[in-house]
């Protein structure tokens, strides 16, 4: 996919994708402070400078989301033999105000991130793995906020954070996008369990749809209701013209 010079950004995606022994590591009260104090202790203002900003508050941006998942093979289409087993970690760092952001910015961002959060990750990982680097890869998206819905349960504890990512079939980004808008996303919000829905267009890496949702148990995926919304006309002529589709059911932590 084609990376956008400039692209209005209502939220950075970092992903970090980590050894699968550091599922322990995410999940240390430590790691948990550090992922939590991420937009603090200078990093905003770092951030800002990257883009030539200057932040009016902490709350101009803020880590809003932190979500983890081992995957045995990022690809449905891969051998388990050629992939070795990692952890996913999903970072949303959200904007009050969407920003425009340029492709450079977002490479000077990606180096300035990339050793934050090695440096942050590594005193747990030495008593983890003392033996071992740290192996990290990191990389950084532009995403743009198209529709944001509070679900049955808004308010609840999130406890699962569910992600679909897509290209679409040339020709059908119209009609995915109405059917995303007017029935099937307002359709799963409404599910009990569902505590929000979102679709955000990525400019950068991965597909360029990316549908995620807070969920109070994994349980929801499953239940009648979300089955009916997954199962509708609509939804069966719509989905066979996804592209690369990947989803991700992931921990939030």
């Amino acid at each position: 996919m084609a990376v956008t010079l400039s692209a209005l950004t209502h939220r950075l995606l970092l992903t970090l994708k980590l050894p699968v022994r550091a599922q322990s590591l995410v999940e240390t009260e430590s790691a948990s402070t550090f992922f939590a104090d991420a937009t603090k202790s200078g990093l905003a203002a770092q951030v800002a400078q990257v883009l030539g900003q200057k932040l009016e508050s902490s709350g101009d941006l803020q880590l809003s989301k932190v979500a983890s998942v081992v995957l045995d093979a990022p690809l449905q289409t891969m051998q388990p033999a050629q992939v070795q087993a990692s952890l996913l970690v999903l970072i949303y760092l959200d904007w009050r105000e969407p920003q425009m952001v340029s492709s450079t910015q977002l490479g000077a961002l990606q180096l300035l991130l990339q050793g934050y959060f090695s440096r942050g990750l590594a005193p747990e990982w030495a008593s983890i793995a003392p033996d071992s680097p740290l192996e990290m890869t990191l990389s950084l998206s532009r995403l743009e906020l198209k529709l944001d819905l509070k679900g049955h349960d808004w308010g609840q504890e999130t406890l699962v954070h569910y992600v679909v990512q897509t290209d679409v079939e040339n020709g059908w980004m119209g009609e995915i996008e109405a059917w995303y808008d007017k029935e099937h996303m307002p359709g799963l919000a409404a599910v009990p369990g569902c505590r929000s829905a979102q679709r955000l267009i990525n400019h950068d890496n991965g597909p360029r749809s990316y549908a995620c949702y807070d969920l109070v148990s994994a349980d929801v995926l499953t239940s009648s209701p979300w089955m009916a919304v997954r199962g509708t006309a609509w939804s069966s002529m719509a989905r066979p013209h996804f592209v690369n589709p990947q989803r991700w059911v992931m921990r939030a932590l």
